[in-house]
């Protein structure tokens, strides 16, 4: 599997609202299509927790599945998010959906050094949806889906988060 990575420039959008927007799932859940289902299901500390994650897929694709150890490190103009498999015993896994296997995601979030209201983002992940998916979809998948997210979250910036 093909280690993608993605860089996107958000204008407009705070450091701390685009974190908030990508890693809240009740945030996450009110502009992301494609998460079927997202929850924080243990609290560790303020920088850390463990999310579950369904991923819709299409067609006939069955759906995946992550559970993920989240930790945060933040510093100033800096937020940096690494994700890791986990295991939970209220989220065992399951034929369907199906376990995807994360073995590299982070996120990278950055504040423009000319404008506060500007942040830049970077994503490089690595995994295996698992099942009969050709290893070269998913490359093509895991690269195209990143960038699909940068429209809805400008929308969702500027028609919902900022006017609550």
């Amino acid at each position: 599997h093909r280690i993608s990575m993605c860089k996107i420039r958000f204008e407009g959008i705070p450091i701390d609202a685009l974190e908030k927007m990508l890693t809240c799932p009740e945030i996450r859940s009110q502009w992301d299509t494609e998460t079927k289902d997202i929850q924080d299901v243990e609290i560790i500390d303020e920088d850390t927790k463990i999310v579950y994650w369904v991923e819709k897929l299409p067609g006939p694709i069955t759906n995946r599945d992550v559970l993920l150890h989240s930790k945060v490190k933040r510093s100033p103009g800096e937020i940096v998010v690494v994700y890791k498999n986990a295991t939970h015993p209220k989220f065992p896994p399951k034929s369907n959906p199906i376990r995807a296997n994360i073995m590299l995601s982070s996120l990278f979030l950055r504040q423009d050094k000319d404008d506060p209201n500007t942040s830049h983002f970077a994503l490089i992940q690595q995994f295996d949806l698992k099942g009969f998916i050709p290893k070269s979809i998913v490359d093509i998948v895991a690269e195209s889906s990143v960038l699909d997210i940068t429209p809805k979250l400008q929308k969702f910036y500027k028609t919902t988060y900022m006017k609550a």
